[in-house]
């Protein structure tokens, strides 16, 4: 008995299922005190011609996710150096999502505080994309480089994730499939850390999601939330794809591209937009109601079936697409992905759903119908 306790092996387990349960419980304890606070203090997300809810919610849920993942690896986290400068990092986005999430901030500010916070976990611990893995024929890649590649993608991750949180428990559940997959893979390669830290992310966003579908405690994660999620996501990415230019054993060997599928429905929508935008002549930084969970609004699927559809089709997505990508070089991995978009873009983009009398606007009103038919008791 006594040799399984000192385990070392046994001892990593043990340490999953207390920074796990710890975050679940500590997420679950905030909400309530959170959701008070905010009813005294009249602290909601109000309804606007974007929202796809109709009333006032509270919107600090990120409070309740930042709390959890702090303290749990603050408690059992085994690298202090790493988790010190991450935490840093999340304290800054922190105080600017409560900003924003209360008074509304510049987006030039959270793009400032975005950077800053990558710098500090970047300069600070050396966790930043090391090598492009053969990609156009590139392998190691010169630090000045590293550093500006893995802020564009800790940038462009942290936005693509707060683009895509407009319908119940979409953001966190997509969140929760790629954080489950991260922590495997670093419990399975010897990264303790970091497989903490995903364990972490993914049971504060279990017990968030207990609150964030109900419809008497209902609660947003909000900027903060979202801040704080997405750079948690891009930290793991990034160290996701350090690490396979590392280990030997369950490497994968085109892991730019298998990061990029791990997060594909964030950045597909991301990139549909923004080209969406700048062919009708709009700033790509202009808001709308064009994202992917609007688009399947409109066809009358409900919040809950957006997630679960969404959910499931990026959990078969990464298992169907990692076993292909490694069977292929990473450049044709790239082209495969590339290809897979332009469908995407086909697909969603076919006749405007604005546009009266389309064949898509028939199809949408003919899939309502028979949405509503399956709905009658």
């Amino acid at each position: 008995m006594e040799s399984v306790i000192y385990d070392p092996e046994f001892q990593e387990v043990v340490r999953l299922v207390l920074v796990g349960g710890l975050s679940f419980v500590l997420s679950y304890v905030s909400i309530p005190v959170i959701l008070k606070v905010s009813e005294m203090k009249s602290l909601h997300a109000q309804p606007n011609d974007r929202s796809a809810h109709s009333t006032a919610v509270p919107n600090l849920g990120g409070v309740a996710i930042f709390i959890a993942v702090t303290l749990s690896m603050l408690l059992f986290g085994t690298d202090a150096k790493v988790n010190n400068y991450v935490m840093a990092s999340l304290v800054i986005l922190f105080f600017i999502g409560i900003k924003d999430d209360i008074l509304v901030i510049d987006p030039l500010k959270k793009l400032i505080a975005q950077i800053l916070a990558t710098f500090i976990l970047v300069y600070f611990t050396d966790i930043r994309i090391t090598s492009f893995f053969g990609l156009f024929g590139l392998y190691a890649v010169p630090e000045p480089v590293s550093y500006l590649v893995t802020t564009l993608t800790v940038v462009v991750i942290v936005n693509a994730y707060n683009l895509i949180d407009g319908v119940d428990g979409l953001a966190a559940t997509l969140a929760i499939v790629m954080s489950l997959f991260c922590g495997v893979w670093f419990y399975v390669v010897g990264d303790s850390n970091s497989a903490l830290l995903s364990i972490s992310v993914s049971f504060a966003l279990v017990s968030f999601l207990r609150f964030n579908f109900s419809d008497k405690n209902k609660i947003f994660m909000g900027d903060t939330g979202s801040l704080i999620t997405g750079f948690l996501l891009a930290f793991q990415l990034t160290r996701f794809i350090q690490l396979n230019d590392m280990v030997t054993d369950y490497r994968f060997h085109n892991a730019p591209i298998i990061g990029f599928v791990l997060f594909m429905i964030p950045l597909f929508d991301l990139l549909r937009v923004f080209i969406y935008r700048l062919s009708k002549r709009m700033s790509p930084f202009s808001a709308d109601k064009n994202h992917v969970h609007h688009f399947l609004l409109q066809l009358g699927l409900l919040h809950r079936q957006i997630t679960i559809t969404l959910a499931i089709f990026q959990l078969v997505t990464i298992v169907i697409l990692s076993m292909i990508i490694e069977t292929v070089s990473i450049n044709a991995s790239l082209v495969f992905i590339v290809t897979l978009f332009v469908l995407y873009y086909a697909i969603v983009n076919t006749n405007s759903m604005n546009t009266k009398g389309s064949r898509t606007r028939r199809w949408v009103w003919r899939g309502r119908k028979v949405l509503r038919t399956f709905q009658k008791p």
